[in-house]
């Protein structure tokens, strides 16, 4: 479980222009792959594509983990005005902390690494190895197995420079990952040189819950649409993530899809009921799954057409 302290949907707004701002006017260091605009884990994963040994390190709780005063004493040191330094903690640290779920928080992150991407970044320069950093997640690559306790002991002193500490879950997990496994960073496989790829574990997920859709869809009924929907979203997401892989089966999870909602609409058509949406979208203001739900449960004798503003309009 995470913490997400996200603003209100007035100041929402003014931390969007500020992190836009941050990343316009500062940018960003050439190894942070996280919320960057063009970059992705995929970006990230083909700097490691083909290499022998793979060392990651995850952060333990980052961005409650990032202080206030830590933060202050790194936008001095990267060059910044002490009144300057003051401003950006106070308005991107309010409460202290880093918090998760703020528009500027991935920007503000990525200032705060910029020293220690750097310094990173030039001291595994020196035993060729190759180091991304993935918004918490750090990694490495290289082609000696040897080189494994001097790049996660580099990888540590630096984290703990900025009074970070190791995910220790996760560095049981893939903490090392040598070659003649499935090295795995980001949820991105890079065992082939051609391509990135997607894990075992993640190819066999989405494929049961393509399955799953298609089965749900063909027993569709009122009650269910909702939870079908939510699962709707869930694969679109998932989807668009994967089709950025090289390689992935892909094509084979959008047909399930297209057949599921193929299912779903002729069902609806026959209930006599038309809608104007998508019938899996939710906004903030609807969530046209419940709506078709309601007027399938309320349905007349003649055809039924939902409405954008959700009201059931019956035909006589």
């Amino acid at each position: 479980m995470r913490l997400i302290t996200a603003p209100r949907r007035k100041r929402k707004m003014h931390y969007q222009w500020l992190g836009t701002f941050l990343r316009r006017e500062f940018g960003w260091h050439s190894a942070a792959h996280g919320s960057v605009p063009g970059r992705s884990p995929f970006t990230a994963a083909a700097r490691h594509l083909g290499s022998r040994n793979l060392l990651g390190r995850d952060v333990k709780d980052c961005f409650p983990s990032v202080k206030a005063d830590r933060f202050y004493l790194e936008m001095l040191a990267l060059g910044f005005q002490p009144d300057v330094a003051s401003l950006l903690t106070k308005l991107l640290l309010p409460d202290g902390y880093l918090p998760q779920g703020s528009p500027a928080s991935n920007a503000a992150l990525d200032l705060f690494f910029y020293r220690v991407d750097c310094d990173i970044q030039f001291e595994l320069a020196e035993i060729a190895a190759r180091y991304t950093r993935f918004t918490d997640g750090l990694d490495a690559s290289f082609r000696r197995a040897s080189s494994a306790g001097t790049v996660g002991a580099l990888i540590e002193r630096n984290l703990t420079r900025l009074g970070l500490t190791i995910n220790s879950r996760k560095l049981e997990k893939c903490g090392w990952q040598p070659v003649g496994t499935e090295r795995v960073m980001s949820g991105v496989c890079v065992n082939s040189p051609s391509g990135t790829q997607l894990p075992t574990v993640t190819i066999k997920k989405i494929t049961t819950e393509c399955e799953g859709l298609v089965r749900g869809a063909r027993s569709v009924a009122a009650h269910t649409l909702v939870g079908l929907a939510r699962r709707r979203r869930r694969l679109q997401g998932w989807l668009n993530q994967s089709s950025q892989a090289d390689f992935s089966p892909v094509r084979e999870w959008q047909r399930h899809v297209r057949s599921a909602d193929h299912l779903i609409l002729t069902r609806l058509a026959f209930a006599k009921v038309v809608s104007n949406r998508e019938w899996y979208t939710k906004g903030r203001d609807f969530d046209q799954a419940a709506d078709l739900a309601a007027a399938w449960r309320h349905r007349r004798s003649g055809p039924t057409l939902l409405a954008p503003s959700g009201e059931i309009c019956c035909s006589a």
